[in-house]
């Protein structure tokens, strides 16, 4: 999420855990999950589509994802949506 304001990178950086913590990986599973409308998680989603691409489809690359997301949490640095 590097060069993206702090603000979109944390609503995108959420979109992402919350996509990878689903079960069956669905816009709907990850607004429910968020609390936003279908239609912003599809935006979200295809965001994140464009900036990852298929690479989403490989599960060691998704592991390889939630543990940096993990790590990226202890540090001081990770982006949230409610900085700007």
């Amino acid at each position: 999420m590097a060069g993206l304001p702090r603000g979109k990178a944390g609503r995108l950086t959420e979109t992402l855990e919350a996509l990878l913590a689903s079960r069956h990986r669905t816009a709907t599973e990850v607004a429910t999950a968020l609390g936003i409308h279908a239609q912003t998680a599809r935006y979200r989603l295809r965001q994140l589509d464009r900036m990852l691409g298929d690479r989403l489809d490989d599960p060691s690359f998704r592991l390889h994802l939630q543990l940096s997301l993990r790590a990226a949490r202890l540090r001081s640095d990770f982006p949230t949506t409610s900085s700007q």
